[in-house]
């Protein structure tokens, strides 16, 4: 499903949870893996001679230390390669993802707890609404209990229980396509659509449209449950997945449009920033 894929990688402690996650995709198919590094300048400020000196010595030590990873995650992928630059991160995350052609971007965010070095919000809120390329958003926390450099993925086999959210917009389609392609590794799928209007007809409705898919993804996984909900879709996608035990979430988004062309949409950048799960984010195709 996926045959390339970006990593964007941070050099902090958690990184090596960034990199045991890649081991899974074997699950779902790849044959390039592209580990990135993006040392981050002030767009607004001065690159004096004297920054720009010490941001080349900074990429030599990431350059370095990227080998290493390359060679550990050699065993799971036959084509590991590295890139590092020097930039605004999810404007270089993005400009590398399409100069690649890669079909998937993974990046890690907080999960509940607040990691120190690791994307957090702006970097991944910014690349997500800039990206027309399925981004998977790992979720990495810290227990209170754990050391503080002692990290964790949420979900550690985040394609075993995976919970569907759509509206049955086109924005969702190819969503759905690709929750069936991952149906395929699952042992269960939940099946998700939430009215925001108290609407008993409309609700009704999403429940029949959601049984109608319930049976063409039975072909793939014998374990397919629905669950229907009123409420802000957010919020209700976010509890739904929680209660069911979801190790990943995958939603649709919108396609581009507005002065800005932004990517996202108000229900996919909620349930990205407040999720405790995994995130697959999945624009639509164009045209």
């Amino acid at each position: 499903m996926f045959e390339r894929a970006l990593v964007a990688m941070d050099m902090s402690p958690a990184t090596d949870k960034m990199t045991s996650c890649i081991a899974e995709f074997q699950e779902i198919g790849r044959e390039e893996i592209i580990l990135c590094n993006v040392i981050n300048i002030d767009p607004s400020g001065s690159y004096s001679g004297e920054l720009k000196r010490k941001h080349l010595i900074e990429k030599q030590k990431v350059a370095s230390k990227l080998t290493n990873k390359q060679k550990e995650l050699q065993r799971w992928s036959n084509s590991v390669i590295y890139e590092v630059t020097i930039g605004v991160p999810h404007r270089e995350i993005a400009k590398i993802a399409k100069r690649k052609n890669v079909d998937l971007i993974v990046i890690g965010s907080r999960g509940k707890s607040k990691i120190k070095g690791i994307f957090l919000g702006s970097t991944v809120t910014e690349l997500i609404r800039i990206t027309d390329i399925p981004t998977l958003i790992e979720k990495i926390e810290i227990k209170d209990t754990m050391d503080r450099d002692s990290y964790m993925l949420a979900c550690d086999r985040k394609f075993k229980s995976i919970l569907l959210a759509t509206d049955f917009s086109m924005n969702a389609k190819q969503a759905e396509k690709m929750a069936m392609k991952l149906a395929e590794e699952a042992e269960k799928m939940i099946l998700v659509s939430v009215s925001e209007k108290d609407d008993p007809t409309t609700s009704a409705e999403n429940k029949k449209r959601l049984e109608s898919m319930k049976d063409k993804f039975q072909n793939v996984c014998g374990n397919v449950t629905v669950r229907v909900a009123e409420g802000t879709a957010s919020q209700k996608i976010n509890k739904i997945a929680n209660e069911e035990g979801a190790t990943l979430v995958v939603l649709g988004k919108k396609g581009r449009g507005g002065i800005k062309q932004i990517l996202l949409g108000s229900t996919a950048e909620n349930v990205a920033r407040r999720s405790k799960k995994p995130i697959l984010l999945v624009p639509p195709t164009e045209g």
